[in-house]
């Protein structure tokens, strides 16, 4: 029998900057620090250079497989290519902790292995499967499922998920006290991150206009790249905001 590989966190598409990525590379650098064998499954993410988190880990020693694929996400492309060139890796694996939901054609492969699978979710479910529900012998394959928040094991139990629901809540560290607001307009309100649908960057803008139209003085900058830049650029301007975002 090939020698354990400890954990393998298995990301699917691994962003340049985001939270799930920074979480990972959190998460897999303190095992590597106890001297857990851990390693690191994703497509994409460009190279160690061009990406902060794979740089960390690859310092962190953390063993790295990726793959350069990242076209055909809708039929589940990137994810299958993953599971099939990193297949030794997923079976010499104790555990295998999900980051993200893989597609299910590229998930089902895996249930053959009987391997303990973990899916950690900062998501809420009924939210993120809300077009499409899961798979239940997919969903179920997974022995515990970790969440934000309680209320969250509800939206899991409709959608027929059996297994252990284990809440990690997110806790903010401690803060000074907050500034008063500023007495100088404008106000100056900052977003940074990847623009995607899942983000509701429109939400923010829209409450840019309510500001500004019950007389706050108010600036947005949004930094960051993604496929919702022409939408929001186009609601800004519709809203008469494009001046102040």
């Amino acid at each position: 029998m090939a020698p354990s590989r400890g954990i393998t966190f298995v990301q699917g598409g691994f962003a340049k900057i985001g939270g799930i990525e920074s979480f990972a590379a959190d998460l897999l650098s303190a095992l590597r620090a106890r001297h857990v064998p851990a390693e690191l499954i994703c497509w994409s993410g460009g190279g160690d250079g061009e990406n902060p988190a794979l740089g960390i880990l690859s310092e962190a020693g953390v063993r790295l497989t990726r793959t350069s694929w990242r076209w055909g996400c809708r039929w589940g492309w990137p994810d299958k290519l993953m599971v099939f060139r990193g297949w030794r890796r997923f079976a010499d694996s104790d555990t295998l902790v999900f980051g993200k939901l893989l597609h299910r054609d590229a998930h089902r492969p895996l249930l053959s292995l009987a391997k303990r699978m973990i899916l950690i979710t900062p998501y809420r479910p009924s939210e993120m499967w809300r077009d499409q529900r899961p798979d239940r012998a997919i969903l179920n394959s997974f022995e515990s499922i970790v969440v934000q928040a309680d209320f969250f094991e509800g939206d899991l139990r409709d959608l027929g998920y059996r297994g252990r629901v284990v809440t990690l809540p997110y806790l903010p560290p401690d803060a000074e006290p907050a500034n008063p607001w500023p007495s100088a307009p404008p106000l100056q309100i900052g977003f940074l991150g990847r623009l995607v649908p899942d983000k509701n960057l429109g939400y923010l803008i829209n409450a840019l206009e309510c500001l500004r139209a019950r007389g706050t003085e108010a600036v947005l900058h949004i930094f960051g790249d993604g496929p919702e830049r022409s939408a929001l650029g186009l609601l800004a301007r519709r809203l008469g905001l494009s001046e102040y975002v």
